[in-house]
């Protein structure tokens, strides 16, 4: 996934550029806008196993503690949320397994899932298994939760200065390892 350094009121603009370049032929651009969260509301998508996506940026509880210290540096969450084409009301989540490398150095090694029975079907999915693991440097967890395949991203959002009002957020742009990880998950609900 590329990482591109931007203001946050641009978020929208660039993952819609990036959805396009994906080939995914979407309609209309709404921006969310919520307590403490910002980004791009449902996109209708078609060709893919999925018919909406959604892109967002929340802060964290350390986060907000940030803002209200003047921090420069605020931790945030940037969550990619797809609706599969199959309405669903499973409920999973992914967790990572790690492997000991050495006294007391861990390595990951693999993505579990639990809570239902969704999760053995994608525990059994070796080739989600492998997308996950390319992304295990930036991406938190995955779950499926509401109806929604969710991939949470651990972010910044910076102070562009300390009396600026504007911000600006390190934004994870949508990549074909996500839309396909997304694919699959949800057309094994």
């Amino acid at each position: 996934m590329l990482v591109v350094k931007i203001e946050v009121e641009e978020m929208p603009h660039y993952v819609g550029q990036s959805l396009a370049q994906l080939g995914a032929a979407y309609s209309g651009s709404a921006v969310k806008k919520g307590f403490n969260e910002y980004g791009l509301d449902w996109l209708g998508v078609s060709g893919w196993g999925f018919n909406a996506v959604r892109a967002y940026v929340k802060l964290t509880i350390s986060g907000m503690d940030a803002v209200a210290r003047g921090g420069k540096e605020i931790s945030a969450i940037m969550e990619y949320a797809f609706r599969p084409s199959k309405p669903s009301n499973e409920r999973v989540e992914s967790e990572w397994v790690y492997t000991k490398a050495g006294l007391f150095k861990k390595e990951v090694s693999g993505i579990r899932w639990k809570n239902g029975p969704l999760a053995n079907k994608l525990n059994n999915e070796p080739t989600l298994q492998q997308i996950l693991l390319l992304m295990k440097d930036i991406l938190d967890k995955v779950y499926v939760v509401e109806g929604e395949v969710r991939f949470r991203f651990n972010t910044l959002v910076e102070r562009k200065g300390m009396l600026s009002t504007k911000r600006l957020l390190y934004c994870l742009l949508p990549s074909r390892e996500l839309f396909e990880a997304a694919e699959i998950t949800c057309k094994s609900l």
